[in-house]
């Protein structure tokens, strides 16, 4: 899980990279299109 430290934002970094699955475990649909489910 070492790629948090260097992400943005969480807020930002749902519309930059996938990265927020990592970071938002607790959404599960979330997971999957990470980029897309970021727009909600």
């Amino acid at each position: 899980m070492h790629y948090f430290i260097f992400a943005p934002p969480r807020p930002f970094a749902h519309n930059v990279l996938p990265i927020p699955m990592f970071l938002q475990p607790k959404n599960k649909s979330f997971i999957i299109p990470p980029y897309k489910n970021t727009r909600k």
